[in-house]
C-alpha cells in the first residue's frame, strides 16, 4: 500500500512551510529534504563513520522537481516548537490512516494525543533496538 501522489505533494509543502525535516520512503530510493539531509550527514558521523557519506549521497534530496509515487512510510524529524502543531494538523487526517506507528521516544507523547483526541486508529510504538556488542 502506498499514499496517494497528491497528498505527498501536500505533506511535502506543510513540511517546507513549516521547516520540518522529513524523509519520503518509495519503492525506488529514499527522498528526503536538505533538513534532514544535513541533519544526517550529522548524525552518522558519529553513528557510522565509515559509511555515513555514502549513505546520506544514497538519498535523493527534494528540490521540486522530481515525481514522487510508491511513498510508503513518512518520517519527520520533531523539534520542540513544531511537536504539538504537527498532531494537531495530522489528527484532522487520522481517520485516513489504518495504523499509526510512534518511535519509542515519543511514547511520553502518544497518552497525551489519546488524552486530547482519543484513540481511533491501532498506535503502534516501534520498539527499541537492543544490540548486543
Amino acid at each position: 500500500m502506498t499514499f496517494d501522489e497528491k497528498d505527498i505533494q501536500s505533506l511535502i509543502q506543510y513540511f517546507e512551510k513549516n521547516k520540518i525535516g522529513y524523509y519520503l520512503e518509495c519503492n525506488h530510493g529514499m527522498y528526503v529534504n536538505r533538513l534532514y539531509h544535513d541533519w544526517m550527514q550529522e548524525a552518522f558521523k558519529d553513528f557510522m563513520p565509515e559509511s555515513a557519506e555514502e549513505y546520506t549521497n544514497s538519498m535523493i534530496v527534494v528540490d521540486g522537481s522530481q515525481q514522487i509515487y510508491e511513498v510508503n512510510k513518512i518520517s519527520f524529524l520533531r523539534t520542540l516548537n513544531n511537536f504539538d502543531q504537527i498532531y494537531t494538523d495530522l489528527h484532522e487526517h487520522y481517520d485516513e490512516y489504518d495504523v499509526v506507528m510512534a518511535c519509542p521516544h515519543l511514547s511520553y507523547k502518544i497518552a497525551d494525543y489519546i488524552e486530547k483526541y482519543g484513540n481511533q486508529v491501532p498506535i503502534y510504538v516501534i520498539p527499541a533496538m537492543m544490540n548486543e556488542q
